[in-house]
């Protein structure tokens, strides 16, 4: 036998994850690369409820259970009926009797059908049978006086089992009509939103048989004009049957039985269906969430199911300690995280549950931390800083100084510039089309970048020193690290007049 995890556990990622399976809450092994669970020459004892566990650096996930049935050999393990000890049922005439059918191991349950000592039963307004396997002869007369037994079959290997004969005994009674009374009553019943067939018994008994009626009301309305899916299984309207089941069947059943003659008052009996809907996320979670350090974040977990889900909230597949006021609860679900710390760095996982079923999701919450690193740096990273800062100081120096000279209203007036400075002529303005500098890639302010990343590689990408380096380049395009250039003395810039 051989399981693999639930498709909404991720088998990618980055390292790749490790999975751990659980077996009712305990786990089946050590953490393996594999997704697969095998289980070799499987028992009855391996049945359960399974769940994997995925993790990396990331975090740690889990997914749903899985509920796992073992159909066991039934030529070891599966019974006889447990009790063959022949029975009497003794019963008044016009009145029902009752078969009832040992208990017989079986997995999956066995398909029973009546016999009596002559052959198969008639399919006839006389005979009904239960969810439960048991055989309703109904207003009894000397012709039912027989032997009766169960077969039992397992479908699925083909093995039957022959119960002990039960014997009706019917004793005199009035020959005259007998009243209606329901010897079966519906059963209220909660069933998950999808199911294909649901149904609902009503077995009742009368004399004479013939004129008993059955009608079934749901909140009051004729099943028929309620709007819902159903069907009768029987021409005696003793099963409804609910068919894929939703929402609107929601409600209570009322069977009703009288006779069409009249003369005796109606019964009725009422169950109440209840649909639930499993657990599902209105709303996705993101894979990825990310949050500053320090500040609050809320965790949405948007769901709906009937009943009302619980929900339980998850970092790194451990419940959260909602004692202190680290983590809480909103009435809507979400999850507030009043201050981020980089350990709140982890998967959080939201688990949804209530009676039809369970679903979780999951989101990656990812703390950055933006505060400038205090950390003072290495001494090969400190001469680097010292030579960009000598770098941009003697660039600034070299640069020439450029004065422009405008013609005197007298005339054309020639000034002398000092040593070392350029002039440039009066001209008419012209656009000049923008140039593009090629990025050095030698500068001191690379060879500091580069030292910087090379300090933080190992790491998960925010090192402090590269923070610290990040931070003091960006500064640095915007303040000149070294003083400003004065003029020497003796140069003045030149203005006009």
């Amino acid at each position: 036998m051989r399981y693999i995890c639930p498709n909404h556990i991720p088998n990618c990622g980055y390292p790749q994850p490790m999975y751990r399976w659980l077996k009712n809450g305990v786990p089946v092994g050590d953490f393996d690369t594999s997704q697969y669970l095998k289980i070799q020459s499987t028992t009855r004892e391996d049945a359960g409820s399974y769940q994997c566990l995925a993790k990396n650096d990331a975090g740690t996930i889990f997914s749903e259970k899985i509920d796992v049935v073992v159909a066991f050999n039934p030529f070891k393990d599966m019974g006889i009926f447990e009790d063959l000890t022949e029975q009497v049922v003794s019963v008044q005439s016009g009145y029902p009797a009752i078969l009832n059918l040992s208990r017989i191991e079986s997995v999956p349950a066995p398909s029973v059908t009546w016999q009596t000592e002559d052959g198969p039963l008639n399919y006839d307004i006389k005979y009904a049978t239960t969810a439960s396997n048991q055989l309703i002869i109904l207003s009894v007369d000397e012709n039912d006086m027989k032997s009766y037994q169960a077969r039992a079959i397992n479908t699925q290997i083909g093995k039957e089992e022959i119960s002990a004969l039960i014997r009706v005994n019917v004793t005199e009674g009035s020959y005259g009509e007998v009243a209606p009374e329901i010897i079966v009553e519906p059963k209220s019943i909660k069933v998950v939103r999808g199911e294909q067939t649901v149904q609902l018994e009503c077995i009742a008994n009368a004399r004479p048989l013939h004129e008993l009626e059955t009608i079934w009301l749901k909140d009051g309305i004729p099943v028929e004009n309620a709007g819902i899916s159903y069907a009768h299984t029987d021409p005696w309207n003793r099963t409804l049957a609910l068919l894929y089941v939703n929402l609107t069947h929601t409600g209570q059943y009322t069977c009703q039985v009288q006779m069409r003659t009249g003369g005796h008052p109606t019964v009725h009996s009422v169950a109440t269906v209840t649909v639930q809907e499993p657990p599902s996320f209105f709303t996705p979670f993101r894979t990825e969430t990310l949050g500053e350090y320090g500040s609050k974040t809320v965790l949405p977990c948007d769901v709906i199911g009937e009943p009302v889900p619980y929900v339980t909230w998850f970092r790194n597949a451990e419940g959260l300690d909602l004692s202190t006021d680290r983590y809480q609860v909103q009435d809507d679900h979400s999850l507030v995280i009043k201050k981020l710390s980089m350990e709140d760095s982890a998967m959080f996982q939201c688990l949804a549950s209530n009676e039809a079923g369970e679903k979780s999701s999951y989101t990656w919450l990812k703390v950055k931390n933006l505060t400038l690193s205090t950390t003072p740096p290495p001494e090969a990273l400190r001469r680097q800083l010292v030579l960009y800062n000598q770098f941009v100081r003697n660039k600034r120096l070299a640069q020439p100084r450029i004065i422009r000279v405008r013609n005197s209203a007298a005339g054309d007036t020639s000034v002398e510039p000092p040593s070392g400075v350029v002039t440039v002529a009066p001209a008419a303005a012209t656009s000049m089309p923008g140039r593009t500098r090629k990025k050095a890639t030698g500068s001191p302010a690379n060879s500091l970048r580069n030292a910087a990343e090379e300090t933080a590689k190992g790491g998960d990408g925010r090192h402090p020193l590269l923070n610290w380096v990040t931070e003091l380049s960006n500064v640095s395009a915007r303040v000149p690290l070294g003083p400003p250039h004065q003029p020497e003395s003796g140069h003045r810039p030149i203005s006009s007049a």
